[in-house]
This record gives structure tokens, sequence and C-alpha cells, in this order.
């Protein structure tokens, strides 16, 4: 264990981050911008803060009015029950606003699972008005949190008509709105999409999930001038597109391959495409209707043009943003990608965002514990899991070898090794050696740094096949890619490459009668995983082979492949529609491969693909090359019912 702790000190203090932070946003290209700047048709005011305090606190939070005349007096305090408190600088429209004060932790043990102790908010009541006339809320909200990074209130609606919100699991009637500190943050929240026939109550509320050593113990915000307004709505749902707005593909289009763009206009005959240098139009074509299941969409096709450049469409009085045909037209969405890697960072200071956190975050087996910190934190809360990181560390290292087959973006496959190395470090900081390792922690709390007191989250070491295969994987590709630049760290994740591997063969028993292993258990929606064990096996195995020649891993690879194969579906089935090509979670075919919450359908593909490219001799590449080819068929065919 010592050996290993001073492999890992030595891997993080290897990353330079100098001068790295989080991109900077265009405002004037964000949703945010469009919906401050819609015309307001209608408005009504819900609560100007300027008479009466019409909210309730729950959960510990403290109100009070805030006016901002030097001569408040104590008896209009009275009357108001609560406190009157005098401002000059707290009031964003005429005198007054409401103040209220949230707990950012509470004073009992944090929950065991990991979230925060619930919530703290106000509570605006009214008697069960119909709000249909009006498709937006606006609030003014100024955030007073010295020491704090992250601003941030939710807004919930509470319908009790023919559709009762907020929805169970919050998809329906709720809304997270970022806030600036220390400034009056205008908030609009359009609710065309929510039912609104009878709504009881409005809340503004926080998660009390704790806080940053840095800053304060409460958290502090004025509210102002609460409206309801109607405006000409965003489409939320669906494939339709604004009246006078062309759907088209902001990151650019790649040449030879399909550009298509997608209007609302039944009655346009054609379109044009205008080059941005020259302002000359180069094509000009027909409008095609498309009508799917979905609807019927004008869909401008425009895949013929292959000329590098930047253009725009124009069609009848509709014009589009500028976009890009070219070669790397989609490199941006690359760099996007690995700055939402950069700040999702745990464990390490990330300009604007967070200082180094969770050092208190620990896993524990047989009597020890390490801590987790490190990796990347959930995109919805801070929670770690081995599978998305090893998924997202494992990306990155494949990316970053075919940048540097191609040999002309050396600055792009320094940042993808950089972040694939930040993931593969925390792969190797959660193992116990032994078959163990943090395989997921749930977390949705700021701690402040200290082990031992009543805010720790801790997690419990397992040992689980598929994740012993998905660490193996990345090790074992760090190993292979990482040998030449730096040959210490890839001697160490070949060496624990090897070692994951075989913990996930010795643990894994599979019944191949009822799909079932001795370990594993239900995925969400899919019922058996029996696919997931050898989609992760094969990658591993491949993996190792290609670093090591070893011919144990070509045979444990070829041996699962069997698995995947009898688990597809290769005969027309009884249906309306005969599908085939799509798989099932195991060889009895039971269960239709499926998520509700993470999506793998990829996984078995990716593993057969790998198969065909590392192994084109062996008698199955048919079988498995005619599998990928049965699955391409298959999302033709319901592609069609997806259109456009």
């Amino acid at each position: 264990m010592m050996k290993n702790a001073f492999v890992l000190m030595a891997v993080f203090s290897a990353i330079n981050l100098t001068g790295q932070e989080p991109l900077k946003i265009n405002a004037e290209h964000s949703a945010w911008h469009r919906w401050l700047n819609k015309e307001i048709q209608d408005s009504r005011s819900l609560d100007n803060m300027e008479g009466d305090l019409k909210w309730i606190s729950f959960t510990g939070g403290a109100i009070a009015l805030v006016d901002s005349r030097s001569d408040v007096r104590a008896e209009e305090s009275r009357k108001n029950y609560v406190s009157v408190i005098p401002s000059d600088k707290r009031s964003h429209d005429g005198q007054r606003s409401i103040q209220v004060k949230f707990p950012s932790k509470l004073e009992t043990p944090a929950p065991e699972s990991g979230r925060g102790w619930g919530n703290a908010g106000i509570w605006h009541y009214v008697n069960g008005e119909n709000w249909t006339e009006y498709n937006r809320i606006s609030v003014w909200i100024y955030p007073d949190n010295p020491g704090a990074y992250q601003n941030w209130l939710e807004l919930r609606v509470f319908n009790d008509g023919n559709e009762k919100l907020p929805a169970l699991f919050g998809q329906e009637g709720e809304s997270i709105f970022n806030l600036v500190n220390h400034e009056w943050n205008h908030i609009v929240w359009e609710i065309d999409n929510v039912a609104r026939d009878k709504i009881t109550k409005l809340e503004i509320s926080t998660i009390i999930s704790g806080h940053e050593p840095e800053a304060c113990d409460t958290t502090t915000f004025y509210i102002d001038d609460l409206q309801l307004e109607k405006v000409d709505p965003d489409y939320i749902e669906g494939w339709p597109v604004w009246t006078g707005k062309i759907a088209f593909s902001h990151s650019g289009y790649l040449p030879g391959m399909p550009k298509t763009a997608i209007i609302n206009d039944p009655v346009l005959k054609e379109f044009t495409i205008i080059d941005e240098k020259s302002g000359k139009p180069v094509l000009k074509k027909q409008v095609q209707t498309i009508t799917s299941g979905l609807g019927s969409f004008q869909v401008l096709d425009f895949t013929e043009l292959n000329q590098t450049g930047t253009y725009h469409i124009e069609a009848g009085k509709s014009i589009s943003g500028s976009f890009a045909i070219s070669l790397d037209a989609w490199e941006e969405t690359i760099w996007k990608a690995l700055n939402f890697y950069y700040v999702e960072r745990c464990g390490t200071p990330i300009p604007g965002i967070h200082d180094v956190c969770h050092r208190d975050w620990t896993c524990e087996h047989d009597g020890k514990k390490v801590v987790i910190n490190g990796g990347w934190h959930d995109a919805g809360d801070f929670t770690q899991g081995l599978r998305n990181t090893g998924e997202g560390a494992y990306a990155l290292f494949t990316l970053a070898e075919e940048v540097k087959k191609r040999g002309n973006n050396p600055r792009l496959y320094e940042r993808l090794i950089e972040e694939a190395r930040w993931g593969l470090e925390w792969i190797l900081k959660t193992s116990f050696g032994d078959g163990y390792r943090n395989e997921g922690s749930v977390n949705s709390r700021r701690t402040n740094g200290i082990i031992g007191d009543y805010d720790d989250v801790t997690s419990t070491a397992r040992n689980n096949p598929k994740t012993n295969f998905i660490a193996s994987s990345v090790e074992a590709i760090a190993g292979r890619i990482l040998r030449d630049r730096d040959p210490r760290l890839a001697n160490y994740s070949l060496r624990m490459a090897e070692a994951d591997w075989q913990f996930a063969v010795d643990k894994m028993v599979i019944t191949r009668e009822n799909d079932s292993t001795a370990v594993w258990g239900v995925s969400f929606d899919s019922g058996e995983v029996l696919h997931e064990i050898a989609s992760a096996g094969i990658l591993a195995s491949i993996e190792l082979w290609h670093a090591t020649g070893n011919p144990v891993y070509r045979e444990k690879a070829v041996e699962l492949a069997e698995i995947i194969t009898d688990s597809q579906q290769r005969k027309k089935p009884g249906m309306d529609v005969p599908l085939t090509g799509f798989f099932y979670t195991g060889p009895s075919r039971k269960y239709i491969l499926h998520y509700c919450h993470n999506g793998r359908e990829q996984e078995p593909i990716a593993a057969l693909a790998l198969l065909c490219n590392a192994f084109p001799s062996h008698p199955d590449y048919m079988k498995w090359y005619s599998a990928v080819v049965l699955h391409s068929e298959f999302l033709k065919t319901i592609s069609g019912y997806t259109q456009p």
C-alpha cells in the first residue's frame, strides 16, 4: 500500500494546470439572453414587496422586510409580525424587498446517503388561482453570500388542478437558477408547458447541502418584484420549430456528410444558402416536406454543398445564424466537452467554481479507509461513480489516440491526455488492491474538509466484476498510451489493469440458464445485465491483449462475445413492425435492453467492433460483424419513426 501511495503522489504532482481556467460564456448566444429580451405582452404583479409580508418560511429559514427608508417605524414591524430592516441598497424596484436567510446545514448528523438535510425556503400562498393566461414567472433576486462560489435557488409551483405539481421526480413544475453573487439577478421562468389551472403556492428554496470552509453558515438572499408575464414562449417539447426560425447545426457540418435544417412553414417552396464572405448565394433548392409519426416538417437538405466556408440559410423571411462547413467543424464541441469535464473536477481548485473540495470524503473496507476526492463530480451533484468516471476516462484516451494518429492537432491531443489522466488517477487512487474499490458514492454536500465530524460522506467498497473490468480497460489503455511519455505511471497502470481483470474474472460466475451472476443486480429498467459484464470484459480483455500480447486475454474476449451475439434478436419476431438487430439483456432474451437513467446501449456494439478490428482473421469474425451490421439496420429502421 505504501508503494502505491508514493506512486499516486507522483501522479498527482505530474499534472500542471498553470493558466487553465473555465471557458467564458458568450451571453449573447445564450437562451438566457433571448429570454430576457422577449417582448412582454401582458403582466400581473404577484407581490411587489411594498405592502404586508405575504410569505412564510420553512425548515429554519428566517424572513424579514427590508425598507430603504430611514424612518421605518417600530410599530410597522409589530404590525407585520416580522423584522423590518432599514437598508439603502437592497431594493430593486420601489422602497422594499424581503430578506431571507437559509441555514447551509442543520445541527444534526448528516444523512448517511450523502444527500443534504432537505430544503429550506419560503412559500407564497395563492387561493387556487388560474395562471393559464400567463406563461412566465419573473422575479429579482440579490444573493449576499461572502465567500460563496456558487449561488442558486429553486422555483417550484404547486398545482392542484387536473395535473398535480410538482411532479414526483421534479420533471415538471420546478426549475433551478444560477445567480451572480452581490448583484440583482433578473430571473425568468417560462411555464407554458407547466400545468397551472389551480395554483396553490409558489416556492423559492434551496437545498441545505453544506458550504465550503470559506463560505458562511447562513445564505442570504433579497427578493423583489414578483410578477406573472405573458410572452411568446419557447418550444419545450417535440420537433416543431418556431415560426420565423430555422433549426440548424450550430456546430457546423462536415464535407461529404448529410446537411439538413428544419423550418416550420408549409407554404415555403425554396431556400437559399448564402456565403458569408462574399454575400452571394451558392445553392438554391426546393424545400422537402417529411411526414412521420411525429408530424409533418419542412426540411432543408443541402448535403451536396461541400465547399469549406461559413454560410447562413435564407428561407422566406427567415434567416439562420452562421455555420461552418469544414473538416474541423465539430472540434469546438470537443473543447466544450473538455471544459465541462474540467469544471466538474473534484479535489482541486477550479477558478470561479470551487477551491480544493471534499477532503473528508472517504471509502472504507476491512478496517481501512481511503480519501476519494478527485475524479469528476456528477453533472447534477457531487456523486462519484467508477462506471461514469471509467467510461469518461476511456473515451478521452481513445479520442486522444485517434487525434494522435491524424497528427495535425498536438494541442488537442495534450489536453485530452491531461483530462484522461485526471480520471485515471482517481481510478488508481480508489482501489484497495484486493478487488474492492469505491464503486460509487452518492454525495450532494459541500463539506468542511475535516475527517471525523458530522458532515462527512463515507461509502463502502465493493468487489464487482463489471466495475473491475471498467477499471482494467482504462488502466490498460493508459499503460499503452502513456508508455513513452510517463513510463512509471504506464507500468503501474498496466500492473493494476491485469490485477483488476483477474479480480473480475474470479468474481464472475455466469449461469447462462437464467442470465444471472452471483453478484449482479438490476440496472433500473433493464432487469438482467449479463450483457454489460460481457461488454466491459471484452473491452478490458482487448486492451490488455493490445498492451501485452497475452493470448489469455484474446481467448476471454472471444468467449464473452458469445453472450452478446446470443443476446441479439436475429430473426424477425411476431410484431406489427418486425424489427431485428436490437439486444436483450442476456441470451435468454427475457428482457429488451433499455435504460431510464444511464444509457449504455452502445456497449455491445462497441465491444463487437473492437473484436472485429482486433481479430479480423478469427473464425467468428463474420458473426461479430453481422451483429454490428444487423444493429445498424435496426437503427436505420427506427430512424424512420423519429424523422426528421
